[in-house]
C-alpha cells in the first residue's frame, strides 16, 4: 500500500515539475502535504 501511494506521489510530482514552473509552488506543497498526511491517516485504518 505505502509503495503504491509513494509511487503515485512521485508521478504527480514529476508530472507537475514539467508543466509548472511558475510561482505557485507553495500551494502545490501544501496540496502535497495535505495528500500525504491523508495517506498516512488512511493506511493506519487498512492496518
Amino acid at each position: 500500500m505505502h509503495k503504491i501511494i509513494n509511487g503515485i506521489l512521485i508521478l504527480i510530482y514529476t508530472l507537475y515539475s514539467f508543466f509548472v514552473s511558475d510561482g505557485s509552488e507553495v500551494r502545490f506543497i501544501m496540496v502535497l502535504t495535505i495528500v500525504l498526511i491523508f495517506s498516512v491517516v488512511l493506511e493506519k485504518k487498512i492496518d
